[in-house]
């Protein structure tokens, strides 16, 4: 009966300590996923190995991160020199590290599992490096049929005599898909740019095919950031604050947020995520509510949040899909129309050749 009731007894807070000053931020620079999923990798066998978390900090340092990633590598050393929490610091260098890091770090650090909570955003940094390189793989023939077309198009005018003209003709398309190619990399990996991609991603959510796979993407965050707050031992209300403020998606935010307003008025969570059928999935909501009454809900949900990840994957490559084919559409426009350009000043020549 004692070991049930210290089973039963509540975890109680760790003791709140005064944060250290903030390190400078870093130097604006472009990371890519590859570079933080070595960031967070390196964090989780630091931790993990057993070191104490100062001189884990100490030997991150020693690697020669970018000038962003050295910023908070050089916060959270003297966050944990002075005994604080490192949620506190991933907190105030948004936008590099997202909502959603943020939460599941902070829920982590509450279960008193950083090392795996790091390991975790590792591994979904190493996805999208390898989800990155695959669809840089897809852009390389639509790339090239627009570079051709670019070449060919004023081909004509070369031919004429007119050389200067045709480099100014090829100059300008190539340029514009230059800078193009390289905003999109920018809004894409640029971590200042998380408010335009938070727009575009609204925009996405308006768009017919495009927004189910975004919605399975959120879910299965959702899954994954309830799991790891759950196994942390965090109250529904909590956990569920946690998601709202995490989420990408605006309308699953705002239903944990009423879900969380239900939970503090007594509901269960489950009961909460059924008022809300258009946002959270029958089999989403099949496992929280087995998981409720069994009592693990949190074994359910992370259990669950792997398939439902296998399942983002296939929507990310789905999106990548979308993109490389209007891409290799408009590529296939501009060859046509070359093509037929090309063919009207050969017909423009015979006749002009005939009239003479």
């Amino acid at each position: 009966m004692a070991s049930a009731r210290k089973q039963q007894a509540p975890r109680l807070p760790a003791p709140v300590r005064k944060a250290a000053p903030a390190a400078p931020p870093g130097r604006w620079s472009l990371l890519m996923p590859r570079q933080r999923a070595l960031f967070y990798e390196q964090l989780a066998r630091m931790l993990k190995s057993g070191l104490p978390a100062g001189a884990a900090m100490e030997n991150v340092l020693r690697t020669p991160w970018p000038p962003a990633l050295r910023a908070v590598a050089q916060d959270l050393s003297s966050q944990t020199n002075a005994g604080g929490a490192l949620a506190e610091v991933l907190k105030r260098h948004a936008p590099l590290i997202d909502a959603f890091e943020a939460a599941y770090l902070e829920a982590a650090e509450t279960a008193g599992t950083v090392s795996e909570g790091f390991g975790d955003l590792a591994r979904r940094h190493w996805q999208a490096h390898e989800q990155l390189v695959r669809f840089a793989g897809k852009l390389v023939y639509p790339v090239c049929l627009l570079v051709a077309a670019a070449v060919l198009g004023p081909l004509h005018v070369a031919f004429a005599g007119d050389v200067a003209g045709y480099l100014g003709q090829v100059t300008r398309p190539l340029a514009s898909l230059a800078l193009g190619l390289g905003g999109a990399a920018w809004v894409a990996l640029a971590p200042g740019t998380a408010p335009l991609r938070g727009r575009l991603y609204g925009l996405g959510t308006r768009l017919p095919f495009i927004a189910p796979m975004l919605r399975r993407l959120a879910i299965a965050q959702l899954g994954q950031l309830m799991a790891s707050s759950f196994r942390a031992g965090l109250p529904a209300s909590t956990v569920l604050g946690l998601a709202a403020a995490a989420m990408p998606d605006p309308e699953v935010a705002a239903a944990c947020r009423a879900v969380e307003a239900g939970i503090q008025r007594g509901e269960t969570v489950a009961l909460g995520l059924s008022r809300h059928p258009e946002v959270f999935p029958h089999e989403f909501l099949s496992v929280v509510e087995t998981g409720e009454q069994a009592g693990r809900l949190d074994e359910s949900l992370g259990a669950a949040s792997q398939l439902w990840q296998e399942d983002a994957d296939r929507a990310r490559d789905n999106l990548a899909r979308v993109a490389t084919g209007g891409l290799v559409a408009v590529a296939l426009v501009m060859v046509a129309l070359i093509i037929l350009q090309i063919g009207l000043g050969i017909i423009g020549n015979v006749n002009q050749v005939l009239t003479q």
